[in-house]
């Protein structure tokens, strides 16, 4: 049985180690070997952060492993353990997916490193260059400042974006502009558009 030992560590720290010896099993080949997670139990009595954000971790990958908590186990509730099946993504790639879904609205950059201050500036900064990179993520200006936003063909994958209206539903733009308006439309037609009271 593999085991590694995250006392005294970070969140930041304890994930990167995680993901890593995780994936250092899975590497080796189909086995049935199991990967022990010690956490220890927390010192306020009902259970540490740690301990809840590595099991909250988990739950959120099931589809890739399954996880026993120690205190089903064998009574012990400061650790867990864990057998691997597919590899768990990158911390990196975390990361990018949460600061995609973050920039949604334009962020500086000391804005982003500041939401997740908890991985470090020079991963935080990694995870912006390489969504930068891939078309995903764009510097915009934000008065004298640089900001990020997600691209618009970009995919955020933890909300669906709402479809557009249809055209017609687009208010006329102001009087004295070259723009002809189309057809009259019902509000029915126009999502968000308030109906009368009966």
């Amino acid at each position: 049985m593999a085991s590694i030992d995250l006392h005294g560590r970070t969140w930041s720290e304890s994930l990167t180690e995680l993901i890593a010896t995780y994936n250092r099993i899975v590497a080796n080949g189909p086995s049935s070997e199991i990967l022990e997670i010690v956490h220890g139990y927390g010192s306020s009595g009902a259970g540490g952060s740690l301990r809840r954000r590595v099991r909250s971790f988990l739950a959120a990958h099931g589809d890739r492993l399954e996880f026993k908590p120690g205190e089903e186990a064998d009574s012990n509730p400061g650790h867990t353990l864990v057998v691997p099946k597919q590899p768990l993504p990158e911390v990196t790639d975390l990361l990018a997916e949460q600061v995609l879904e973050y920039c949604e609205t334009a962020r500086t950059q000391s804005k982003i490193a500041g939401k997740f201050r908890r991985y470090g500036d020079p991963t935080v900064i990694q995870a912006i260059r390489s969504l930068e990179k891939q078309g995903r993520l764009r510097a915009v200006n934000k008065g004298r400042n640089k900001a990020y936003e997600a691209s618009q063909w970009a995919e955020v994958s933890f909300r669906p974006r709402p479809p557009a209206p249809p055209a017609s539903c687009i208010p006329a733009p102001a009087a004295g502009s070259r723009w002809r308006p189309g057809p009259a439309v019902f509000p029915e037609h126009c999502p968000g558009t308030p109906r009368p009271l009966p």
